[in-house]
Formats: structure tokens, sequence, C-alpha cells
């Protein structure tokens, strides 16, 4: 079994054989992105294909789904890749805003490609009719920690995105084997801000 391990003010990641692992590491269900010195990164990532990562820093699991970062929501799909643009999401549509770090639009009303769309406090667009959206498809956020929220922006009881969304509590445990997301202090190592050439391609 694989284990975890921290040293000073970072966790690394040692294989069965024993060695330090690097690159992106797939623990249970949960992919973490360990450095080329070991450590594990937390925070926003870049691969050399241009797709950003967001390693939660709470317990540096790859964010998956709709995600709250510093008071805004972002959608990652289950690649992990943030998604910007429109979205559809349960017939909802959603727009993740390119020109502005991804962050969803909501509460609002903007005009996109010359056109005048009203944003519900939730970022449901009210007047999507005839938008060619990406259906990146539901994503289980039950193993993730985040902020508040109880399903992403918009969710009712009935919505079907992501039934755990961010602030779920259920996170997973490795058999009794400490780690980051199972231990009682939580990770502080820093991001370098991008993946490690050669290492950049994600996990999916």
């Amino acid at each position: 079994m694989n284990s975890w391990a921290q040293i000073k003010d970072n966790w690394y990641l040692f294989g069965t054989d024993g060695k330090m692992m690097t690159g992106w590491a797939k623990v249970d269900k949960d992919y973490f992105y360990l450095n080329t010195d070991g450590r594990m990164l937390i925070g926003w990532l870049s691969d050399s294909e241009g797709s950003k990562y967001y390693m939660d820093t709470s317990n540096g699991k790859m964010s998956t789904g709709w995600k709250q970062i510093d008071n805004y929501w972002h959608y990652f799909n289950s690649n992990g890749h943030m998604m910007t643009g429109w979205i559809q999401l349960d017939g909802k549509y959603y727009y993740l805003n390119p020109a502005n770090e991804g962050r969803m639009i909501a509460g609002t009303s903007s005009t996109i490609n010359g056109t005048q769309y009203n944003f519900d406090a939730g970022g449901v667009c009210q007047n999507a009719s005839g938008i060619s959206a990406q259906t990146p498809g539901t994503v289980d956020n039950t193993s993730g920690g985040g902020s508040s929220g109880s399903g992403g922006p918009g969710a009712g009881s009935s919505s079907g995105i992501s039934s755990g969304g961010p602030g779920s509590s259920s996170g997973g445990s490795n058999s009794g084997t400490y780690s980051p997301s199972s231990g009682s202090s939580s990770p502080s190592g820093d991001s370098s801000g991008g993946l490690e050439p050669g290492r950049t391609d994600g996990p999916g």
C-alpha cells in the first residue's frame, strides 16, 4: 500500500517499493500531483496543453465538479480540467468567463458575443435559447473538500448536479494510513504554479 509522509511542511507519497513518487498519483479514487522533488503541490496548476487544475489547498486532491475558490465558482470536468465558456448541466446553462479566470457569471446581465444574457444568483442563464454549450456531465464530488455550498451554484434538491458538491464533509480515508486527507493537520506546501515538463498531461 502506498503511504503518505509529512516532512517539515510538505507531504510526500511513497510507493509500495518505498520509493518517493512524482507526477500524477491516484490514491483510492482521488488524484494528487507530486512535484519532481516529490512534494505534493496544492492550489492552481497548469499543464503544457493549457489546461488548468485546482488541487485543494486543504488536502491536495484534484478538484472535479463545482468548486468555490476565493468566493467564485468554477467547474472542473472529470479529468480535472477547468471548464470555460458555456456549459450545460441538467438542462441549465452556465457561463464560465474565460476572460475572468473561468469564474462563473451570476446575479447580473452580461453581453457575450454581442448578445445580452441574464444570470440568476445561482449562475443559471435565464434566456439561454439557441446557445451551443459543452456538456461535461455530472461529476460526483462526494470526496472533495471545499467551501460552503450544497451542490454547486443553482443546484436544488433535484438538480442532478453533483450530490456531494462543494462543502461535502464525507472525505475519503486511506484505510487507516495517515494521509493529507485523513490526518489532523493539513498540508501547507506551496504550488509552483505549473506542472513540470514531461509530467504535464494530467491524469485523464
